[in-house]
């Protein structure tokens, strides 16, 4: 049977890039409160933070999206994922205890959540998922036939 891996939405991605500049623009922010009067100080450590939000934006957080991806099969969920060292995780389905699914408040405005997976001695926790996939497995990796989502 061939797998079909599932990858994270585009919106991801978005959501990633715009948590970037967010955080590059408030060291910006704190670096000039402080660091104004040392104009020295204050450049290199400008450059810094520019150097640090090229290097999330545009390596980084691509990277970890396009290297994430799961994959269900009849007997196990396989989970790959990673930038520089990639892992892979195994869960046997039948070793299965529950399944979860939850979001933040800022997820659930881009319509994601995190599916966590349980079973005795491993877990798998997987985030920023569609809401409408997560669901789908989650149905289909419970045992029982009426899921409720809490």
């Amino acid at each position: 049977m061939q797998l079909k891996y599932h990858f994270l939405p585009k919106r991801v991605l978005i959501l990633w890039e715009l948590f970037t500049i967010i955080v590059v623009v408030l060291l910006f922010a704190i670096a000039y409160l402080f660091l104004n009067h040392y104009h020295v100080i204050w450049y290199i450590t400008m450059w810094l933070i520019g150097a640090l939000g090229i290097f999330l934006g545009f390596l980084y957080f691509p990277l970890l999206y396009v290297g994430y991806q799961f994959a269900l099969s009849d007997h196990e969920i396989i989970l790959h994922r990673g930038v520089i060292f990639h892992k892979r995780h195994y869960l046997k389905r039948d070793k299965i205890t529950f399944v979860t699914l939850f979001q933040d408040p800022i997820s659930s405005v881009f319509g994601l959540t995190t599916l966590s997976v349980a079973s005795p001695g491993a877990n798998l926790l997987m985030p920023f998922m569609d809401l409408k996939l997560a669901r789908r497995i989650a149905k289909e990796l419970s045992f029982h036939q009426n899921f409720k989502e809490i």
